[in-house]
């Protein structure tokens, strides 16, 4: 559910500062939301599979 929330909040951001560069509020918010973002995107990377030998 965290990534859900998370990944939102991203995408909503840079569509909004797509037409709105200027709005500096919104670059700190997506730079404070950014480390999240790639945290909960680690947590769900499907791991390498160990082969056995």
């Amino acid at each position: 559910m965290e990534i859900q929330k998370v990944s939102f909040v991203m995408d909503d951001l840079r569509l909004y500062l797509d037409t709105h560069p200027d709005d500096l509020d919104a670059l700190a918010m997506l730079k404070r939301v950014h480390p999240r973002y790639l945290l909960q995107q680690s947590n769900f990377r499907p791991k390498e599979m160990q082969l056995r030998t």
